[in-house]
């Protein structure tokens, strides 16, 4: 919406100066991630067009990505046809992979904008200069709001004229799949594993590497002066305490493909599936700079149950390991320590090597679902270790010590369970305050509003919608009530009869919804 009147750009200038925010957010390690559809200015925009600026004081660059996505079927992503056709699941697109790439190459409903809040400013005057590289009538305004405690930030995406770049010169993360074998098509065996892998995720908080698809095998923390010793012997699955039937290395050892392997300015991705006879079975990694999300797609029929703990290494020894049960914490020494079992929510282990919390969340509709905690320190334990080394030091995580029905959508009926994890970097000897406001963080994300930017000049507490709300703010003139009529209100009263009342908003809602009232002069431009 365009004003016709100039008298009612400088209200509108006056009263937007007056009400912008001062960014207050405190959310530094989280992301601010938008779906296309919620953003609907900027579809059909080529991807590399949009980029992203704070406004603190001046405008200033910051980084966007876009991650593109797409329903793929999964006997596409094995590149076979021995799957049924139809059944897939929204996937990064990867062109590296058999995924390929996004039947839309514009930005789409359904692609994901990421930015992280920690980029956040103040809110930008209705009026401030567009930033350099933009298009005009381009903008858009995101309003960030926690729910944990009502801090807000702003950022603002725009269309660049081909000056700008979305990575505005950064790279929060970065990601390398390097399969030892050679590229992915054609030297990856999707039939039968392993592939051995060298491929490492690094940002300046911590580092994490991957032998083969499934076996992650090494955890660095860097954060605020940690000693950036490698900390985990696996990260582990199996159907119980020394089962060693079904096991990453078996995963690994079976079929399995890759849906995506991205490196991003602002986060990473590593996507695949295949977990013998789940061959549906998914996980995704998602690397941000100071936190990473693990999430499994239990795709498999009926079992007996399954865990999915991090068995640290040696080198975590002198650390505490804490969960939501366990607030006092115990010693991790390889000696054996009496924890209380149970459906843990949160776990951390901290010391001088840096500190690792890890929030867990699901979905599904198994009804009802119930679960335990596993913990085991013990340098010389009794139960067989499938992988990694002998020990067992600070083993910990998630038991569903019990039968899961069919989760795999080939075999009808079937229920849905999803896990994740979410692992935040902290640096040394962090307490359990920290660990719980981690966990909440997680469990809550962010909330967003978008509106043109700049906004229709009447909108005045900038919320898409011209009415009551900006005529209270109308009437103000920038200073103060103005019944009776205030000095520099004299341009709002529009019917002239000395007083800025409902009389006038009428007229003004003419005059900027574009149906200009010839007979007013006041909408002449």
């Amino acid at each position: 919406m365009h004003s016709t009147g100039i008298s009612i750009l400088v209200v509108a200038s006056a009263i937007t100066n007056l009400s912008a925010q001062t960014a207050n957010l405190n959310r530094d390690r989280d992301p601010v991630v938008i779906i296309g559809s919620s953003i609907t200015s900027l579809i059909s925009l080529p991807v590399d067009e949009i980029v992203a600026f704070r406004y603190q004081g001046s405008w200033q660059q910051i980084p966007v990505q876009i991650d593109e996505r797409k329903f793929v079927e999964y006997r596409v992503v094995y590149n076979t046809t021995l799957l049924p056709a139809g059944l897939g699941t929204t996937a990064y697109i990867d062109p590296n992979t058999y995924t390929g790439l996004d039947d839309n190459p514009a930005f789409d409903a359904d692609d994901e904008l990421v930015i992280m809040a920690k980029d956040a400013g103040d809110q930008a005057a209705a009026q401030a200069p567009l930033p350099t590289g933009t298009i005009m009538d381009s903008g858009v305004e995101i309003t960030i709001v926690d729910p944990l405690d009502g801090g807000r930030g702003y950022l603002y995406l725009f269309q660049t004229d081909g000056a700008l770049s979305p990575d505005a010169g950064q790279d929060y993360i970065t990601y390398t799949f390097n399969l030892l074998a050679g590229d992915y098509i054609p030297d990856y065996k999707i039939m039968t594993g392993p592939n051995p892998e060298d491929s490492v995720a690094i940002s300046t908080h911590y580092r994490t590497h991957f032998s083969d698809r499934w076996i992650r095998d090494e955890l660095n923390i860097y954060a605020g002066g940690a000693t950036g010793m490698d900390i985990l012997d696996r990260h582990k699955n199996m159907f119980a305490p020394g089962n060693c039937v079904r096991t990453e290395n078996t995963f690994s050892a079976g079929e399995g493909a890759f849906f995506t392997n991205k490196d991003g300015p602002v986060r990473a991705i590593r996507s695949y599936m295949g977990a013998n006879s789940g061959p549906l079975t998914q996980r995704e990694h998602i690397f941000y700079e100071q936190r990473q999300e693990i999430t499994t797609f239990l795709r498999v029929h009926a079992i007996s149950g399954v865990m999915d703990v991090y068995d640290y290494s040696s080198n975590a020894i002198g650390m505490t390991y804490y969960n939501d049960l366990n607030l006092a914490g115990v010693p991790v020494d390889g000696l054996p320590d009496t924890v209380v079992g149970g459906p843990i929510v949160w776990e951390m282990v901290s010391g001088a090597q840096g500190t690792a919390i890890i929030s867990h969340s699901r979905y599904t509709d198994i009804d009802p679902f119930t679960y335990t905690s596993y913990y085991s320190d013990d340098e010389s334990p009794s139960v067989t270790q499938c992988t990694g080394d002998i020990h067992e030091y600070a083993t910990s995580g998630l038991w569903i010590d019990h039968s899961i029905p069919n989760t795999d959508p080939q075999q009808i009926p079937f229920n849905i369970l999803n896990v994740r994890r979410t692992v935040y970097y902290e640096p040394p000897n962090q307490n359990v305050g920290t660990a719980q406001l981690r966990h909440s963080q997680a469990q809550t994300p962010l909330e967003i509003s978008p509106l043109l930017y700049p906004p229709a000049p009447a909108d005045f507490d900038r919320d898409g919608d011209v009415d009551m709300d900006d005529f209270d703010l109308f009437k103000t003139c920038g200073s103060g009530p103005s019944i009776p009529l205030s000095p520099g209100c004299e341009d709002k009263d529009f019917d002239d009869d000395n007083d800025v009342d409902q009389s006038d908003f009428g007229i003004f809602q003419v005059c900027i919804s574009g149906q200009n009232n010839a007979a007013d002069p006041h909408c002449a431009d």
